[in-house]
């Protein structure tokens, strides 16, 4: 087999989560000149196939993890939103209605193992986020009138870091619902 084909599939192998690699990796590789020497496969077909098998298992072992799982949401509605502001504000209102009616199907396959409620963490960040979003209003109450640069910025850093806690705890919420009973968390 040569080493360029070995080297391709070791990219190949950078999909799968680390802990699969470090586990498996090398007797990923080892499978793959083997297959290749003793059942006399051709090299190319064979990496071809390795291929389509991590482009189907990956996303799914990635997607195992509650962390995972709330980046690739987090970064999806990120992307979702930057789009959609890009071509325009018109296109929110389609995009929230579908993101509704895609997490209300998403939520309706995933039941929980067991019932759940929130956890301490979820419910910390919630408070703290509504905390900082009414600072961020209250902010031009208390000054009154135009905001100098100052209290601009307490503003805008109060209600920016008081959404994206607000959109955490949220998150974390629906992580910790499908968190199997028997799994280890911090809570």
């Amino acid at each position: 087999m040569s080493r360029l084909t070995i080297a391709v599939f070791r990219i190949v192998l950078l999909v799968y989560p680390a802990s699969f690699r470090r586990d498996y990796g090398e007797a990923m590789v080892q499978s793959l000149v083997d297959r290749h020497r003793h059942d006399g496969l051709r090299q190319l077909p064979l990496l071809v196939g390795e291929i389509v098998d991590a482009a189907r298992a990956a996303p799914l072992m990635r997607w195992e993890s509650p962390m995972n799982r709330t980046v690739i949401v987090a970064i999806g509605a990120t992307v979702a939103v930057a789009v959609a502001v890009a071509v325009g504000p018109w296109a929110l209102i389609p995009l929230a209605v579908l993101a509704l009616v895609a997490g209300g199907w998403w939520l309706a396959q995933r039941r929980p193992i067991a019932p759940t409620s929130p956890s301490r963490r979820s419910l910390l960040l919630l408070a703290s986020g509504i905390a900082g979003t009414a600072i961020a209003v209250a902010v031009p109450a208390v000054d009154g009138g135009e905001l100098n640069g100052f209290w601009w910025t307490v503003m805008a850093v109060s209600l920016l870091a008081g959404i994206a806690m607000i959109i955490a705890a949220v998150l974390i919420a629906l992580g910790d619902r499908t968190v199997r009973p028997n799994a280890t968390s911090t809570r």
